[in-house]
């Protein structure tokens, strides 16, 4: 965590905090809520990798995380866990730099925070704390399991040996897009072929879901596609509020809807993203995002908070809130 930070910040919140928001979000119209248990530090007292946990995270110092699970349950919260696999590991990483991804001269790229799915002990890590998770925090409905925000792909001797295995030819010769669509694509073969099979026996009642990564998911979706099982939902997940983007939505949701699988759609609003606008203008850009996504079908609608309760929650929520309806908004509401 940064050395100071304000009240509204998530990883300062006690349970009584907790109550209080979660509160707030029921009475907005929330009915679905995705809490991330994976990130550069663990916000509970691991036993696995106790030296990754973040000492000053309140559930840290007095366990009550499953108290807030149990209060959503009651209130009828649809409560998703969030998984960030092998990305967002900047602690994990600056400690063990041999799992990182590589560039082309094969430097560990530490600050990415993101490691190589295809390195032993990046799985590892993945598996003890997605088993540590489900046996310690019962409640939840469905498991998010987050791909790494990659800006550039791995290039690392583990990478090189599957890409030639698959493509007969050298990972270095291979363009950056190229090498992309290839580190995606085993990443959600990784999801899907190994953390779903660790999944599935402990926890066989939960639904699987997944987030794009949306400057790969828009270039590659038909190549990459095929990794993701139908009955996985597919989360749609906007950064930015640009016009050309809310423009092209209808036409992206369809196209990740073109295989049969649930999309959900995702938006992000807030100062923590942008300065440019004011909270109502940014309103009326959510309200278009959403009108967006209802108008091809989708009706299961996510905000993202962020890591702290920015005071565009508020004015965005409440007009998600209003606009509720039967049939309107579905379970991410």
């Amino acid at each position: 965590m940064p050395p100071v930070l304000g009240p509204e910040w998530t990883c300062t919140w006690d349970l009584r905090t907790w109550r209080e928001r979660l509160d707030r979000l029921v009475n907005l119209g929330a009915s679905t809520l995705f809490i991330y248990l994976m990130g550069h530090a663990l916000p509970y007292a691991s036993k696995r990798f106790p030296e990754w946990v973040e000492a000053r995270h309140p559930n840290v110092e007095v366990e009550f995380f499953q108290q807030v699970v149990d209060w959503c349950v009651d209130r009828g919260i649809y409560l998703v866990d969030v998984f960030s696999t092998t990305g967002h590991a900047k602690g994990y990483t600056s400690r063990h730099p041999e799992l990182a991804i590589c560039d082309r001269e094969g430097h560990p790229q530490v600050q990415s925070g993101i490691m190589c799915h295809h390195k032993e002990g990046a799985r590892g890590y993945c598996f003890g704390v997605i088993e540590e998770c489900l046996a310690r925090y019962r409640g939840f409905a469905g498991v998010i399991l987050h791909p790494p925000e990659f800006a550039r792909p791995c290039f690392c001797e583990a990478c090189q040996q599957h890409f030639r295995a698959a493509h007969g030819k050298s990972l270095l010769s291979a363009t950056n897009q190229e090498a992309k669509r290839f580190f995606m694509a085993t990443n959600l073969r990784f999801q899907r072929s190994t953390l779903e099979a660790l999944i599935r026996p402990q926890a066989p009642e939960l639904r699987l879901l997944t987030f794009t990564i949306p400057w790969v998911f828009e270039k590659e979706f038909e190549q990459i596609a095929k990794e993701i099982d139908l009955d996985t939902v597919i989360v749609d997940w906007d950064y930015d509020q640009h016009e050309e983007r809310i423009a092209r939505l209808p036409a992206r949701l369809r196209r990740q809807q073109q295989f049969g699988h649930k999309v959900w759609f995702m938006l992000t609003s807030g100062f923590a993203f942008s300065n440019e606008r004011s909270a109502s203008e940014q309103a009326d850009l959510v309200l278009r995002q959403v009108e967006a996504a209802l108008a091809v079908g989708v009706r299961d609608i996510i905000y993202f908070i962020g890591p702290a309760w920015w005071p565009t929650v508020e004015q965005t929520s409440y007009y998600l809130h209003k606009m509720r309806g039967p049939g309107r908004l579905g379970r991410g509401g």
